[in-house]
């Protein structure tokens, strides 16, 4: 698939060419000398600091229905990111997914609580018609 048109794609790319601006030291782990990165960080603790950004819930990448689409990541990492067959290249695109995945938990939990309410509601609104006092509403 041409991703190159796709808005979510175009959506991911704006959003990590922001992301990687403002952070520059995105792919070290800060635990060296004077601020010296060590080793890559863990692709868990980079997809928290990715979700940490408002805008990357609204990029888009997986809805409660959609699972993330790693074409689709992979295109948008290789766009921002100048080397595609690197550790760097695999850590963001790892990162991106976990990320990805972990909000759409978050969305179908939010979507589990809503629908949950409804029905309590629905079901508390039938019960208050159904078991309503006959006396209610009449004129003597």
């Amino acid at each position: 698939m041409d991703y190159r048109l796709d808005p979510t794609a175009q959506r991911l790319e704006r959003f990590l060419g922001r992301w990687l601006q403002e952070n520059p030291g995105w792919q070290g782990s800060h635990g060296g000398w004077a601020g010296w990165t060590s080793a890559l960080r863990e692709s868990t603790e980079l997809a928290s600091a990715l979700m940490e950004d408002a805008e990357f819930g609204e990029v888009g990448v997986a809805t409660w229905l959609k699972t993330p689409d790693g074409e689709l990541v992979r295109f948008a990492v290789g766009r921002v990111l100048p080397w595609p067959v690197s550790a760097e290249f695999t850590l963001l695109v790892d990162a991106v997914t976990i990320a990805a995945i972990a909000k759409q938990r978050q969305q179908r939990v939010v979507a589990a609580g809503a629908t949950a309410v409804a029905v309590f509601l629905a079901g508390a609104v039938v019960y208050g018609t159904w078991s309503r006092p006959q006396f209610i509403g009449r004129r003597s």
